[in-house]
């Protein structure tokens, strides 16, 4: 989850809200794609290997926190600074690769709707 949360930045002191005040870091979004390969990948060994638990929590943290973030970066798509916007646009795109991962590419689709009307609505 670490991997996650640290390639798409969170506000401290705000309640929780996504942070678009530095461009996305390439490594943190190596890792971020290889944790959830990794979380969605053992789903069939967890049992087997006796870390069902770990592996469900992982699960569900992560998805948690990535639909909790696409809500900002949405957001922030919509009606952000055009720099900010730029930076936004970054993060969405790690958020569409994430949610082909974590979801379905059905979700995909959908994100990817989101995120062409909030571009739309921007301009």
């Amino acid at each position: 989850m670490r991997e996650i949360s640290g390639a798409l930045p969170m506000q401290k002191g705000t309640g929780g809200t996504a942070d678009f005040n530095r461009p996305l870091d390439r490594e943190k979004r190596e890792l971020a794609l290889k944790y959830a390969k990794l979380v969605v990948g053992s789903r069939n060994f967890a049992a087997a290997g006796s870390f069902a638990a770990k592996q469900k929590t992982a699960f569900e943290d992560s998805c948690a926190y990535l639909r909790r973030y696409i809500e900002d970066v949405v957001k922030e798509l919509k009606g952000g600074d055009a720099g900010r916007r730029a930076i936004a646009e970054g993060y969405f795109q790690l958020c569409v690769e994430l949610t082909g991962l974590l979801f379905s590419e059905k979700e995909v689709e959908l994100l990817q709707r989101r995120g062409k009307a909030a571009l739309a609505a921007a301009a």
